[in-house]
């Protein structure tokens, strides 16, 4: 009997501390947390949370997004609503490491804009330099950034750092996204110099010979149908196709995005002076009967065919992908639909 008794105060004096730490609980202010609002890029942004999707003044968090070339990307940051009440300021910086998507140079970070009205996106301020420090807000206000479009391929780290004033103390939190600006499923065409001959290997490019897998499969039977063809002309010369992670080929170093034919894998420049101008209508044929639009520039691109492959570009143009064709601003002669003899037809055989 006595230990029954014991029982029922133990179990008493339980419910009764349980009962007391929710009336304090109740009368505490609410957990200030930190929220991602939106990570968009025009339908074409794939996200990948590696972590919760908010962030408190207690916890650091981390989110992981991938987007391709040539998209640009907006997110912000804001507080749930809770009983508390205090203020906050963000910093919000960039680093970038393109080395892993295949360049070698010196790197500028994408610019960043700053939208003082969120969600009214009349107003917009950029910010210049790689950190962004927002106003201090207070409880109720959103921070709201738009990252421009990155042409480039590259693994980005965007880190927002939190400074939250409330009831005379301080918290620090991060919420920091990782974005992989690339074009996802390139593979290396391997070297094979009985087939073809890979060039336009570069000092700040060393890897250029990334393509899809359709696009790989078609020059590589390209390459060995015009060696069946014409067994005693020079081998394909196959050159820069695309970057390991894709995105624009800067070539000056100046990462002025002058030249995204090549940033998704589906094109490639095909020499041409090795060739006599019987040679290169005889390849013209063979690549425009081949699945591939072929193309003469001149200038820099005058001693190659651009080769886009056709039912990929018009897979990536029906999911609203930034691809397009060279244009005749640009003085680029469609080859394909040139009729021989004209006039047309002679600058793509080379011919003044």
């Amino acid at each position: 009997m006595p230990r029954y008794g014991v029982q029922v105060r133990v179990k008493g004096l339980v419910m009764t501390v349980k009962f007391v730490l929710m009336m304090l609980l109740s009368l505490l202010p609410g957990q200030a947390r930190a929220d991602i609002l939106h990570i968009i890029d025009r339908g074409i942004v794939d996200p990948k949370t590696s972590g919760p999707a908010d962030a408190d003044p207690y916890h650091h968090v981390t989110s992981v997004h991938s987007a391709i070339p040539g998209s640009g990307w907006d997110f912000g940051f804001s507080f749930r609503r809770s009983s508390a009440t205090f203020q906050w300021v963000v910093d919000v910086s960039v680093e970038i490491d393109a080395g892993k998507a295949g360049h070698r140079h010196d790197d500028p970070p994408p610019k960043l804009f700053y939208y003082p009205n969120w969600p009214d996106k009349g107003t917009v301020a950029r910010f210049d330099g790689v950190t962004l420090r927002s106003p201090q807000f207070d409880q109720g206000q959103r921070f709201w950034v738009h990252m421009a479009p990155v042409s480039y391929a590259a693994k980005l780290k965007v880190v927002g750092a939190f400074t939250v004033y409330a009831y005379g103390t301080e918290r620090k939190p991060t919420l920091t996204h990782f974005l992989d600006v690339g074009t996802p499923g390139l593979d290396p065409l391997p070297a094979n110099d009985r087939l073809y001959k890979l060039t336009g290997a570069t000092a700040a490019h060393p890897e250029n010979h990334y393509a899809s897998s359709a696009t790989l499969a078609a020059l590589t039977d390209l390459a060995g149908a015009w060696k069946r063809g014409h067994p005693s002309a020079p081998l394909l010369e196959i050159g820069n196709i695309s970057l390991p992670w894709g995105g624009a080929f800067d070539v000056k170093g100046d990462w002025k995005a002058d030249n995204m034919h090549h940033a998704y894998g589906i094109a490639a420049d095909i020499g041409k002076t090795n060739f006599t101008s019987g040679e290169r209508a005889s390849l013209i044929k063979l690549m425009c009967g081949s699945g591939f639009y072929v193309y003469s520039r001149p200038g820099n691109c005058a001693g190659h065919y651009h080769a886009v492959h056709r039912e990929e570009f018009l897979t990536l143009k029906r999911l609203n992908w930034p691809v397009r064709l060279p244009a005749k601003a640009e003085r680029a002669v469609n080859c394909c639909a040139a009729k021989a003899g004209s006039a047309a037809w002679r600058k793509c055989i080379g011919l003044p």
